[in-house]
């Protein structure tokens, strides 16, 4: 029965657990360990931020320095187009002073010094204009100035000489056309000037809409970088955790034909081969727990088989010394057959002693099988034990991953809180802010998965080291149980050797029952004496025998929950 059961689990191939299709191509992260793939994905999304804030640090000065510019231009030309205007109004009322009366002679001194504040003026007003256009209707107003110089000039000539009688009305006549020349002058050099700010403006607004569009295309790349990034490094840690933990729920349930792929020189990648190689210990320790029991059985076999011959033996011993005593007054006539069942008692003592020994042997085999299984048990508690190790310092890696996400959180606090101080123009850096921490709170919740995945491993292995131990308890029960054995097939030897002796004595009693009539009872007493207690350790040794088959039998019960 042991034997069909051992050979109802023929020996398998290990099935491989194959991981999912790889959505995204491979980029190498087996050979980094989890660590560092970890912070440098954090690396890479804080290079992106850096460069984004860098931008948009560079876009705003920008603009700033624009509207500053922007800002003291039209300050600049506001200030110096009232002044052109105050001035040509200072040259007109200085030319009406010169005309003004009749009766004393024109004095030119206050038109010059009013005309040279205006060229002066009209020099300044041209520095700041921003078009050719401009400074030419400002060269025109010059113009128009000299030809005012010279109506003046001309006029005070005329009123000299008596040629005027009402320069006042004369004046007012041909410098009015003049006068309202620097009117339109001035307005179209305001006109132009506006035109040129409001297009300076409008090159400001695109290059705001252009920043802001260049921002938020920013934005949306590092968000789609980041989250690919994230995907990638998620995937490689979760999906070879999720195989280990696959595997682990086969061995619980006693499959132990799974493997994992155990490719790469990551934490994961030892974290798999250290899985792998408990399956193979685990499957190495049930083979030979079935080669122990199949060879336990015909063992335990052959030792029923010579206990229950020992016992017949002792059984027809014993008849035979009731029937040498009830005849002891017939002795003399009897002596040959005593000498012939106690020739047949020496062969049955000699065969008991070879059984007893081969019985002793065949014990202490099953005792050193034992211990090997006993050191095959231990091995796999060492590596279920390391398996918890690396376990342990994947989830101190976790910790130090959900740090690197809080600090990644406070980081784009103090963005947002640099975005609010810029006002308007840094709406799109508040956005970058804002993904920058809902990146940081998903790749805190992908760590508290990942640490839930692990305290499921753990869990797992835990089970596999009570499995272990269980087994090992089970391996000192049988070792035990075997050495008793062993001991009372020691005993059993010891009387074997003394029945034989025993035998012999009484055969050379028989051969001298003419001398030693007396010596005779005394040995027919001590045969009895030996018979019986070869019989009870006959009893003993096959009650012994019936222990330790059902012990094989538990243990070939307990085996059989393994599949190879």
């Amino acid at each position: 029965t042991m034997q069909a059961t051992a050979q109802s689990f023929p020996a398998e191939a290990p099935r491989l657990i194959v991981p999912p299709k790889r959505l995204l191509p491979r980029l190498g992260w087996r050979a980094v360990n989890v660590g560092t793939r970890i912070f440098a994905g954090y690396l890479i999304v804080l290079f992106f931020m850096v460069c984004m804030v860098a931008l948009a640090v560079t876009q705003l000065t920008n603009l700033a320095l624009g509207y500053a510019d922007l800002a003291s231009g039209i300050g600049s030309y506001a200030r110096a187009s009232d002044v052109a205007t105050t001035q040509a109004r200072g040259v007109e009322r200085a030319g009406r002073a010169i005309f003004a009366d009749p009766n004393v002679t024109p004095d030119l001194r206050a038109f010059q010094s009013a005309r040279t504040q205006l060229l002066a003026s009209l020099v300044t007003l041209r520095a700041v204009t921003r078009t050719s256009e401009a400074g030419s209707l400002i060269d025109q107003v010059a113009t128009v100035d000299a030809t005012l110089n010279d109506l003046v000039t001309r006029l005070r000539a005329e009123v000299l000489a008596g040629a005027i009688a009402d320069p006042t009305s004369a004046y007012m006549d041909q410098a009015q056309p003049v006068y309202r020349q620097f009117d339109i002058l001035l307005q179209q050099v305001d006109e132009l000037e506006q035109r040129a700010q409001d297009a300076h403006q409008a090159a400001i607004t695109a290059a705001v809409d252009q920043t802001r569009i260049e921002l938020l295309s920013g934005v949306a790349i590092a968000l789609l970088i980041g989250l690919l990034l994230a995907f990638h490094v998620t995937r490689s840690i979760t999906i070879p955790l999720a195989l280990c933990l696959r595997a682990l729920e086969h061995l619980g349930r006693g499959d132990l034909r799974v493997t994992v792929p155990s490719a790469g020189r990551d934490e994961l990648a030892a974290l798999s081969r250290a899985l792998n190689g408990t399956a193979t210990a685990l499957r190495d320790l049930s083979s030979q727990i079935h080669q122990t029991v199949d060879h336990l059985a015909p063992a335990t076999a052959e030792i029923m088989a010579a206990t229950t011959q020992q016992s017949v033996g002792a059984t027809e011993q014993a008849a035979a010394i009731a029937e040498t005593t009830a005849t002891v007054e017939e002795t003399r006539a009897a002596a040959a057959q005593s000498a012939e069942w106690s020739g047949a008692v020496i062969t049955a003592s000699q065969e008991n002693l070879v059984v007893a020994q081969e019985g002793e042997r065949a014990l202490g085999e099953a005792a050193e099988a034992m211990q090997e299984i006993k050191t095959r048990v231990q091995a796999i508690a060492d590596q279920t034990i390391l398996l918890l190790e690396h376990t342990q310092q994947i989830g101190d890696i976790i910790a130090l991953v959900s740090d690197l996400a809080d600090e990644s959180k406070l980081l784009s606090l103090n963005a947002a809180i640099e975005a609010s101080r810029a006002g308007e123009q840094g709406k799109g850096f508040t956005v970058v802010a804002t993904e920058i921490r809902s990146l940081a709170e998903r790749s805190t919740a992908a760590t508290t998965q990942v640490g839930q995945i692990l305290s499921e491993i753990q869990r797992a292995t835990n089970q596999t080291v009570l499995a272990t131990e269980a087994g090992t308890r089970q391996v000192d029960v049988g070792t035990q149980l075997i050495e008793r054995a062993a001991a009372t097939i020691v005993q059993l030897t010891a009387s074997s050797q003394e029945s034989a002796e025993r035998a012999r004595d009484s055969n050379v009693s028989c051969t001298e029952i003419a001398r030693a009539m007396d010596q005779i009872a005394s040995a027919m007493m001590h045969i009895n004496h030996a018979t019986a207690d070869s019989e009870v350790a006959g009893k003993h040794t096959r009650r012994i025998t019936q222990d330790l088959q059902g012990l094989a039998g538990q243990l070939d019960q307990l085996v059989d929950r393994y599949q190879l």
